[in-house]
C-alpha cells in the first residue's frame, strides 16, 4: 500500500500484532547487516521491501516487482530510514477465521461452476451425438480456446491486470498488446472493442453448438464472414500499429482453424439456402454483444 509515512504502516501492523520500530542509521553499510530481513527501507521518495541480504545483492520489491540491486548500489539509494518489523506469537490477520471461511466457500463456488459447466457441456455433446463427428468436437474446443483468449482481452481492454494474459502478450512483443488495444482501430465502428466482438462470436458460436448443433453450417457461414477481418487485423498490427498483440494473433488464428474444422465437417456446403434461423443466429450475436458493451462500460475504469 503507497503510505507516505511510517506512522499509517506501524498502525497497521499493530492490528496484524506485529510491533514495528524505525530506525535512521548514519552508516548505511554496517545498519543493513544489522537489519533482518524482511524490513521496510526508504529508497528515494518511496518505501521498498528488503527481502533477502544474504549474498553479493539486495533483493527487494519495488510497486510489487521483484528487484535486485548490487550491495554498493542499494547503499548508494538507500537514504539510511528503515522500518524493522518483529513478529510475535499474537500476530495474525484480522478476522482470520472469516477470511478463511470466505476462501472456502469461494473455492467451493468455483469448482461448483467448473463441475456443472462440464456437466452440461458434456451432456449437451452426448445429446447432439458429437461423438461420432469428431471435428464438431475440435470446433467446439476452439470455440472455447477463442473465447478464453477474447476474455483475457476484454480484462486487458479494461486494464484489469492478469499475468497469465500478460505472459501470453509477452511472447512476442512487451507490451504489444496494451500498444494494440490503445489505438483507435481497436473498436469497432467506435463503440465495441474487438475485444468484445470475439467474446460475443465465441460464445455463442460454443452455445449453439452445444444446444443446436444442426445449425452447424450457420455458424460455419458467420465464420467465413469473419475470415477478411484477420488479413485486416495482421496487415494493420504490422504496418499501422509496428506492435504485435499476441493475444489478437490467437485469435486470428483460431478463426482460421475453425474454417478448416467446419470445412472437414462438411457442413460449408450447407449454408444456403438460408433459414430464418440464421438471421435469429446474427440477432444473438448483436445482443450478446451489446450487453457485454453496456457491462464494460460500467466496469472500465478509463471512464
Amino acid at each position: 500500500m503507497p503510505f507516505r509515512s511510517l506512522f499509517g504502516l506501524n498502525k497497521l501492523l499493530q492490528e496484524y500484532g506485529i510491533e514495528s520500530e524505525g530506525l535512521v542509521f548514519d552508516e548505511k553499510s554496517k545498519g543493513l547487516d544489522q537489519l533482518d530481513t524482511p524490513f521496510l527501507a526508504r529508497s528515494g521518495s518511496k518505501f521498498v521491501i528488503v527481502t533477502d541480504k544474504s549474498g553479493g545483492n539486495v533483493d527487494y520489491i519495488d510497486d510489487s516487482i521483484n528487484k535486485s540491486l548490487s550491495r554498493s548500489q542499494f547503499i548508494d539509494r538507500w537514504t539510511g530510514e528503515a522500518l524493522a518489523l518483529y513478529c510475535t506469537e499474537l500476530a495474525i490477520e484480522p478476522d482470520y477465521r472469516r477470511h478463511v471461511e470466505d476462501k472456502v466457500l469461494e473455492n467451493g463456488k468455483r469448482f461448483l461452476l467448473i463441475g456443472l459447466g462440464l456437466f452440461l457441456i458434456i451432456y449437451a455433446m452426448l445429446a447432439g451425438n458429437f461423438l461420432s463427428r469428431p471435428l464438431l468436437i475440435v470446433t467446439l474446443a476452439l470455440d472455447f480456446v477463442g473465447l478464453y483468449v477474447s476474455y483475457l482481452l476484454v480484462q486487458k481492454s479494461l486494464k484489469i491486470k492478469n499475468d497469465t494474459a500478460d505472459k501470453i502478450c509477452g511472447v512476442i512483443q512487451t507490451h504489444g498488446c496494451d500498444h494494440v488495444l490503445d489505438t483507435g482501430a481497436s473498436k469497432f465502428f467506435g463503440l465495441f472493442s474487438w475485444s468484445e466482438v470475439g467474446f460475443a462470436y465465441f460464445s455463442v458460436s460454443a452455445l449453439t453448438l452445444l444446444i443446436y448443433p444442426q445449425y452447424a453450417s450457420y455458424l460455419a457461414a458467420i465464420n467465413v464472414c469473419c475470415l477478411p477481418f484477420s488479413f485486416w487485423s495482421v496487415w494493420y498490427q504490422k504496418y499501422i500499429a509496428e506492435a504485435w498483440c499476441t493475444l489478437c494473433l490467437i485469435v486470428q488464428s483460431v478463426l482460421w482453424l475453425l474454417f478448416f474444422s467446419y470445412l472437414g465437417a462438411g457442413v460449408v456446403s450447407w449454408i444456403f439456402p438460408l433459414k430464418v434461423e440464421f438471421f435469429v443466429l446474427c440477432a444473438a450475436y448483436v445482443f450478446v454483444l451489446l450487453m457485454l458493451n453496456t457491462l464494460n462500460r460500467s466496469l472500465d475504469k478509463s471512464e
